[in-house]
This record gives structure tokens, sequence and C-alpha cells, in this order.
């Protein structure tokens, strides 16, 4: 099930314990995000995307690599069993919110709908070494 959902913070903190049994949970606080860059580093800290000798910070083709293999995820034995990811964009309001004039929003929500979910969805077996499909769920909490 690879999907695009969304939430308010109690009905997520309630179904957050059946989530954990299916996913691997990752969580991004989108308040903190200021600009392309503080994503950019808060997503690779957040699913330990490396940083290479002589590279400063993280960029979107890094991003988009990185969010389409995931692979040392799921080497975990403690992973290995999940069925997918699932990523809580907590304070998401400002995703949908296509007025708000801030770009860097309308970036990070395209990435997912346009890019992210549909290479797990129609891809990853093909082009990942060793690949198998995965569930990859977003959820946008309010």
């Amino acid at each position: 099930m690879n999907s695009l959902m969304y939430m308010d913070k109690t009905e997520y903190l309630c179904r957050r314990s059946e989530f954990v049994k299916m996913y691997i949970i990752k969580e991004i606080d989108l308040s903190l995000i200021t600009d392309e860059q503080t994503y950019l580093d808060i997503i690779g800290s957040v699913f330990g995307f490396p940083i290479f000798p002589g590279q400063k910070g993280h960029s979107w083709n890094g991003y988009f690599d990185w969010m389409r293999d995931l692979s040392w995820i799921f080497d975990d034995t403690a992973n290995n069993c999940k069925s997918g990811v699932f990523i809580a964009l907590h304070n998401s309001d400002m995703l949908l919110d296509r007025d708000n004039g801030d770009m860097i929003y309308h970036k990070i929500i395209d990435s997912y709908i346009y890019d992210i979910l549909p290479w797990w969805s129609y891809d990853a077996e093909r082009y990942v070494v060793g690949g198998c499909k995965r569930d990859f769920v977003i959820c946008l909490v309010k």
C-alpha cells in the first residue's frame, strides 16, 4: 500500500502503535523547516543518509537517490520483517496550502506525490538490487 494520508494529531497518536507493528516509522516536524537545505538536512538525519568526505549538506539529487533506495533501513534485523516505511510529516498544514507562496513546501509534497510514491509503487522491484516491493506511506499530520 503506497499512499498519502491525512489525519489530525489525536488520530495519529491513537493509531501510532498500529503503524509501528507494520512499518518503520520516521517522523519529521515541518515547523522546523525554514528553507530547502534545512529540510534536506533534517530528512537526511532522520533516515541516516550518508555524508561523504568534502560534502557540505545534502542535495535534492541525493535526496531522491536515497529515498528510492533505503536498503540500509531494511538490512537491520529488527526492521526486516516490516512491510515498509511510514513517514509522519507533523505540522503539515503548510504543505496543503498552495497559496502560501513558500515554494519549499510545494517542492516537498510534490517530491512525494510525483516521484517517491510512484517509484515505490512501480519501479522498486526493477531497479533496486535484490529489491522487493515495500509499502511507502506518507501521513500528513495536522
